[in-house]
């Protein structure tokens, strides 16, 4: 996740890796304007099981360094 400050604009990137660590798959990409940082890492997070989805992966663990986007996740 990055978030220009100056322009508001983010960019988003997901990595999928399995239980050993072998990376499967992943992207970046522009996600235009942002509100802020904690609207573009619960989009990162969106983004990432839209992902896993598409893939068909069921058994899937999301990492952020924002705890308040894993706490609110962890609510639902």
């Amino acid at each position: 996740m990055g978030l220009y400050q100056s322009t508001h604009e983010a960019g988003i990137g997901v990595v999928a890796r399995n239980s050993t660590g072998e990376v499967l798959g992943g992207f970046a990409q522009h996600s235009g304007i942002s509100i802020d940082a904690l609207h573009t890492e619960f989009l990162d997070v969106v983004v990432g099981i839209q992902f896993a989805r598409e893939k068909g992966w069921r058994d899937v663990h999301i990492e952020t360094n924002s705890t308040i986007v894993v706490n609110k996740f962890n609510r639902v």
